[in-house]
């Protein structure tokens, strides 16, 4: 992601998936990591910065563990939490290795809200120059944690807990979720989420109405249209084949878009389900 001269935000999922993008952060949550092994270990070594979030990091460490790879895993730079579900072996194991360990105790605000914060002051302090943070975590499971995690993508720019200019992302094993700022966005549709029929994507009203919005490239389009809870919301929709589709918001819009047949394009993984 990149926020170009003239304001307007382009995306390109395929250069992400093809491991081809520059200046990001990974973070993991405590959640189950099901990513396929043979893109999320370079994906991972390609990072800026890596970081693990409390239960986040069992989760890696038990992630790599059971992947034989050849490939050199570099290590965790940063770990922090409550440290109410990491555990001692693992912790001990991160200190280790390198990993800067920072205790953010505060129970007002998830391990997640905390962990940007965390991570925008070590960007900081260590000249680190990051676009866009990549949040692993799943979009299925329990219905209170994935409305906390959508609930920071609206903290950190209310609460100011990073540079405006990063896009924080939460990336599952099937799908990218992240928050459209007003403005103009652009997102490209690669070929195997054009023509597959198992394509997906939404945009979601979270908090207020969004009236004026205008879209181009999606099945279902919406000229000067309005989306809000208890009305309409666009979900289940997909793509028309353009290239492109563009959105023009003028509040805060909650963008959502499936995955696996990108993945599946680009791994030939052939016993993921969709």
């Amino acid at each position: 992601m990149e926020q170009s001269k003239n304001s307007v935000q382009y995306f390109n999922s395929e250069e992400c998936i093809k491991l081809k993008l520059k200046n990001y952060a990974v973070m993991i949550l405590n959640q189950p990591i099901i990513h396929p092994s043979q893109f999320l270990i370079p994906f991972w070594n390609g990072a800026n910065i890596r970081m693990t979030v409390d239960g986040g990091t069992n989760r890696w460490f038990n992630f790599i563990d059971g992947h034989n790879t050849d490939e050199k895993i570099l290590p965790i730079d940063i770990v922090t939490g409550d440290f109410d579900s990491i555990n001692n072996v693992n912790l001990k194991k991160a200190q280790d290795i390198g990993a800067k360990i920072i205790s953010t105790e505060n129970q007002d605000e998830t391990d997640f809200t905390k962990a940007i914060r965390a991570l925008s002051e070590q960007c900081l302090q260590r000249n680190i120059e990051i676009d866009t943070i990549f949040v692993i975590c799943q979009s299925s499971g329990r219905i209170d944690q994935i409305m906390a995690n959508i609930n920071t993508l609206y903290e950190i720019v209310k609460l100011k807990l990073c540079n405006e200019s990063i896009t924080t992302c939460l990336f599952s094993n099937d799908s990218f979720t992240w928050l459209l700022q007003p403005g103009k966005h652009v997102i490209n549709v690669p070929d195997a989420l054009k023509t597959s029929k198992n394509a997906w994507c939404g945009l979601v009203p979270i908090g207020e109405k969004c009236d004026n919005l205008s879209t181009t490239g999606l099945k279902w389009n919406l000229d000067r249209g309005s989306l809000a809870f208890g009305s309409l919301v666009s979900t289940s929709n997909t793509y028309d084949g353009s290239n492109f589709v563009t959105i023009e918001n003028e509040v805060q819009l909650l963008w959502c878009m499936g995955l696996l047949p990108l993945f599946n394009d680009v791994f030939s993984i052939p016993d993921v389900e969709q």
